[in-house]
């Protein structure tokens, strides 16, 4: 009802919860789903064992069924867009812990597991709350955010404690994030492929030429404002 304006710590935490529920089932229901219909030698999607790399999402997801303490910094980064359109859209990338969906105007994006650090690497995304976007513009937004997820070398490390006269679980982290370097070439494949896949394929290509990529972040004057975002 708010569209999801000035968001509370609480408010985040609400989103988060919702939406890990449904990339963790996602994965988990990929248990019992055969890699290959054809082929059932193949086995399953993935193992009991793969399972096990999302034991941070599982853990923070008993924050369902306790009152939990999640300090900083939050393990996760939220994004809220603005979009012209009203169409549905959804897209995640389980391995990357990410996760889009756009439900009439509002578009939320969300990274797992990053400790805010796509957010406040990304703080010009930020900004576009004052400008309603088409939906190239939301991809690359969205593609931005992703490849950020995409690059991170590690995940950090969490420890929990339970006190449980007063069912209360506290969660905080441990040890540092780490990414390898930007490459706009990378980026750029991952841009080509998310607009192919969702019908942008009459000749575009993201990928750069003359060193330059492929943007549809420009204003109503024909004005690029992606550096006009992340100005400090």
């Amino acid at each position: 009802d708010r569209e999801f304006k000035s968001l509370t710590l609480e408010d985040e935490i609400i989103i988060f919860q919702w939406t890990a529920k449904i990339l963790y089932a996602t994965r988990y229901k990929e248990l019992s789903l055969l890699y290959d219909r054809k082929d059932p030698n193949l086995g399953k999607i993935i193992t009991p064992k793969d399972l096990e790399s999302y034991s941070s999402l599982h853990l923070f997801l008993q924050s369902i069924r306790f009152t939990t303490i999640f300090n900083l910094p939050k393990p996760w980064s939220i994004f809220i867009l603005k979009c012209e359109d009203e169409e549905f859209f959804y897209h995640n990338n389980i391995s990357a812990l990410f996760l889009a969906m756009k439900f009439g105007s509002v578009a939320l994006t969300i990274v797992y597991e990053d400790n805010n650090l796509i957010e406040n690497f990304m703080y010009g995304f930020k900004r576009l709350e004052e400008y309603k976007l088409n939906f190239p513009q939301l991809l690359e937004v969205n593609c931005n955010i992703l490849y950020s997820a995409i690059i991170k070398k590690n995940h950090p490390h969490y420890l929990s404690t339970f006190d449980e006269q007063n069912q209360l679980l506290i969660i905080n982290t441990i040890g540092n994030l780490f990414s390898r370097e930007w490459n706009d070439i990378e980026y750029s494949h991952y841009f080509d492929l998310l607009l192919k896949s969702c019908g942008f394929d009459k000749g575009l290509n993201a990928i750069p030429a003359a060193g330059s990529c492929t943007s549809f972040l420009i204003d109503e004057n024909g004005e690029h404002i992606t550096k006009k975002l992340f100005e400090k």
